[in-house]
């Protein structure tokens, strides 16, 4: 979705965009007609959602400081 933006987020810089808009656009569809309200695309959101769970608030710092660079 952002592979041809003009401006890119510094974050999108730094940890690359692996999803292609065709993904994005099938979780889309399967979250408007499923039942779920949360949904990840891509195994970084996974396992970044799965640090959180696991390791708590702790983990937020850590992920914060990677974002910035």
């Amino acid at each position: 979705m952002v592979f041809d933006a003009p401006v890119k987020p510094a974050s999108i810089e730094r940890l690359g965009v692996r999803i292609p808009p065709r993904r994005v656009a099938e979780t889309v569809w399967r979250a408007v007609h499923g039942r779920r309200v949360h949904w990840r695309v891509g195994l970084d959101a996974k396992l970044i959602n799965l640090a959180v769970r696991v390791l708590g608030g702790g983990v937020a710092p850590i992920y914060a400081r990677i974002m910035r660079g």
